[in-house]
């Protein structure tokens, strides 16, 4: 009688604790699960260490050393990386040598090259270089060859030599009046390419002399009107050039880079 009533309060507790039996065996039942699989993966990573993986090691600092302690000498001394921020520049360092082309500037731009020639004066050309052809000289009126340009200038325009050179004659010529013929030369002072370059009608202010040496834009005399084969025309200068002996267009001469 006494067992069967014990078994009715075993039964009676078991049914009202029977919700809370269940999740705390669920949870437990869970728990051990994640667990394994935790452990499993553990497994799994830590066995392919040493052959498809690679391990790192962080550098360790050098000790410093102790106070007092003199230094190494045989210890070679750190190399200073001078873009590094916060890392002080080394001085005792050698700075790279950069060769500057001679044609650079004070701020690196690089400039152009002068031309070695300029025409003498800047001006209109009324009467063109005729290249061997036949004008009529409305001075003489009659035709014949110009062999030079006539550039349209007050009297007492500046006239400058149009390139190096070295005086070759000062003369007065009956038609072409007071004339300069000045010899291109070149950078080691001599003639190159037989250039002769002819500076006529000037007036008497004549600024140079026989074998002097002139530099292109150089002042040389100025426009006069002392030619009488063109005293009919506007003042002008006549300026002629000969190459090798033969006349020859000054506006290509001047323009020419050779």
């Amino acid at each position: 009688m006494k067992k069967t009533a014990l078994r009715h309060k075993v039964a009676r507790f078991l049914k009202k604790r029977g919700f809370a039996v269940a999740l705390v065996a669920a949870v437990a039942v869970s728990g051990g699960a994640t667990y394994g699989a935790y452990r499993n993966g553990i497994n799994k990573l830590t066995s392919g260490i040493g052959k498809d993986t690679y391990q790192f090691t962080l550098p360790t600092s050098k000790p410093r050393p102790a106070l007092g302690a003199e230094p190494n000498e045989n210890e070679p001394a750190a190399a200073v990386n001078a873009e590094q921020p916060g890392v002080p520049r080394n001085d005792t360092q050698s700075a790279e040598v950069i060769d500057v082309p001679a044609n650079a500037n004070e701020a690196g731009v690089f400039k152009k090259p002068e031309p070695p020639r300029a025409m003498p004066l800047a001006g209109d050309i009324t009467v063109p270089y005729s290249n061997g052809e036949l004008v009529k000289s409305e001075t003489l009126g009659k035709w014949k060859t110009h062999d030079g340009v006539d550039i349209a200038a007050e009297v007492g325009t500046p006239v400058a030599s149009a390139a190096k050179g070295v005086v070759k004659e000062v003369y007065s010529d009956p038609l072409w009046g007071v004339c300069i013929a000045i010899e291109e030369t070149g950078e080691a002072g001599v003639s190159e390419n037989g250039a002769v370059a002819y500076y006529m009608n000037l007036d008497n202010s004549v600024l140079v002399s026989a074998g002097q040496e002139v530099t292109k834009g150089e002042i040389i005399g100025a426009v006069g009107n002392t030619a009488l084969c063109e005293v009919a025309d506007a003042p002008h200068l006549h300026f002629a050039v000969k190459l090798n002996g033969e006349w020859s267009d000054p506006v290509a001469y001047c323009e020419s880079q050779a």
